[in-house]
Formats: C-alpha cells, sequence, structure tokens
C-alpha cells in the first residue's frame, strides 16, 4: 500500500506543477543552478572558476539530473516535481506511523504536494528547498515511531542515518 501512495504523491505532484515544464526560466536561482552545474561537469571548479552564495549541493544535483536527464528543461521539472512528490510520501510514512491514521498521513502528503506547487512567490520553481525539505522529511521519517519498524537495522542506526540526511541537506541549502 505504500508504494502505491508513493506513486500517487509522485503522479500528483507531476499534475500540480506540469504548467512549468514548459517554461524556459522560472526565476535566476534556476538557470543559475543550471549555468553553474554545466560548468562544474566541464570540470570548472566551485568558488574558484564559477561562484555562487550557496553551498555547492543544490550544484551537485544538478549535474547529476543534466547528465541523467540531458538538460532537457521538462525532465528536470520533472526530476523536481518527483522530488516533491517523495517529499509528500515522506510524510505520509511519517504521520502514519507516529498518529497510526493513514488519513492523516494522506493529508499532510497532499497538502504539502499543494503547497509546494501553487504559491504564487516561486511556487513552481525547482529551488533548493524541495530538495532540502526531501532530505529532512526523510530524517524525521527514519527516527519517528521506529518502533513500528519490522527493519532492526534502521532501529539501531536510525539516528546515524538521519544525521547523514540533515547533512545532506545542508549541503543544499543552510
Amino acid at each position: 500500500s505504500k508504494w502505491w501512495w508513493l506513486l500517487s504523491f509522485v503522479l500528483f505532484s507531476i499534475l500540480m506543477r506540469w504548467g512549468s515544464f514548459f517554461i524556459s526560466a522560472i526565476n535566476h536561482d534556476e538557470s543559475t543552478y543550471i549555468v553553474i552545474a554545466n560548468e562544474l561537469l566541464r570540470g570548472q571548479v566551485y568558488l574558484r572558476d564559477v561562484i555562487d552564495t550557496k553551498p555547492i549541493g543544490i550544484f551537485w544535483i544538478y549535474a547529476g539530473l543534466i547528465k541523467l536527464t540531458g538538460g532537457a528543461i521538462p525532465l528536470l521539472r520533472l526530476m523536481a516535481a518527483t522530488v516533491v512528490g517523495l517529499g509528500g510520501w515522506g510524510l505520509y510514512i511519517t504521520n502514519r506511523r507516529a498518529l497510526q491514521s493513514e488519513p492523516a498521513g494522506i493529508a499532510a502528503a497532499c497538502c504539502y504536494v499543494i503547497l509546494c506547487s501553487v504559491f504564487g512567490y516561486y511556487g513552481l520553481s525547482p529551488n533548493t528547498e524541495i530538495y532540502f525539505n526531501t532530505l529532512t522529511i526523510a530524517a524525521v521519517a527514519t527516527t519517528v515511531a521506529v518502533g513500528t519498524q519490522p527493519w532492526r537495522f534502521i532501529a539501531y542506526w536510525r539516528w546515524s542515518i538521519a544525521g547523514f540526511l540533515l547533512g545532506m541537506a545542508v549541503c543544499i541549502k543552510p
């Protein structure tokens, strides 16, 4: 059932963000991510050859996405929508575990996808926050109500995994 919900939230996010897929650049941040990531792929060094105020994590993500998608804007936006859907799914899992309530999880996920997709000022932009949020949500999902987890590995190592996820999040957005 939880895998069905993952697919549902990703598809819902794609549907909510579909209108943004074919705009050339939503804002200067997104174009900066793409330009700097392309330069990193060409061998340039961050903070020496290309400079921005953000941590390098977002540029690594975009470099990976450019390699994966060929740099096509609609595919980069599809990946951003997928990340929003993953964040919603993480909220679904967290709420389902903590409250033992599937409706609460569904509501949290749907609210998250909607808020990340319709907010008027930079709402559709594939910005650092959606990547940061998904890692933060995953850290919380790893630690919340772990006693309900069937895997002992997660129970013993949850704090290390959560710390790693939060560390990755800070590499994207301080």
